[in-house]
């Protein structure tokens, strides 16, 4: 499984263990842990999805069931507007084929979670999905189509607490997002309460 310290601040760590199609929560500071299973049905699909949030929740890719957000004690399907992309059953929908291939970031300043996909006809990653935390709820969720995401991606704090995401390739080349270079257009906009 995954691991993820939720950094709850709490006596003991937390730390989710996630398996494809299940979470559960390990406690304690010294051994015996205590072990709980907290969902049978909620996983991750990719490790490499998996962020913390500026509240200190884990927000991960659960398949196609969508985005599921932690506090380490309970799980919320936070996908709302977004199940059809998900499921695939929208126009965006995503490749559910190339699920383990997703990657995702999180930027602590903007409070924006990145997560990049395959569409439903792609062999490679070419859908930005972007949750906006910025504003009080309901978040916005944007799509943005590229016509290649290659499997890595960074984020990192400037000298001047300036939010950089990077995005790597198989060649060993670097792209930086947002600088217009390997930007998308803005595919479609779907709105509503996520945490509905």
């Amino acid at each position: 499984g995954v691991l993820f310290r939720s950094g709850l601040g709490l006596a003991g760590d937390i730390i989710l263990a996630m398996k494809g199609s299940s979470t559960h929560v390990i406690e304690g500071s010294y051994p015996p842990y205590t072990v709980n299973m907290i969902s049978k049905s909620l996983g991750c699909v990719s490790h490499d999805t998996i962020v913390q949030d500026t509240s200190s929740r884990a927000l991960w890719l659960a398949g196609e069931v969508g985005i599921i957000m932690s506090d380490g004690f309970n799980m919320t399907n936070i996908s709302g507007s977004l199940r059809k992309v998900f499921d695939g059953s929208h126009a965006l929908g995503l490749n559910k084929a190339l699920f383990h291939q997703a990657h995702a970031v999180y930027d602590v300043k903007k409070r924006l979670y990145y997560l990049f996909c395959a569409s439903k006809n792609s062999s490679t990653n070419d859908i930005l999905i972007l949750l906006d935390q910025s504003s009080p709820e309901p978040a916005q969720w944007k799509f943005y189509y590229y016509t290649n995401i290659p499997a890595a991606s960074s984020a990192i704090l400037d000298s001047k607490g300036t939010t950089k995401i990077y995005i790597g390739d198989y060649d060993g080349f670097m792209y930086e997002i947002e600088t217009g270079y390997y930007d998308g257009g803005e595919l479609g906009t779907l709105s509503g309460n996520p945490y509905a």
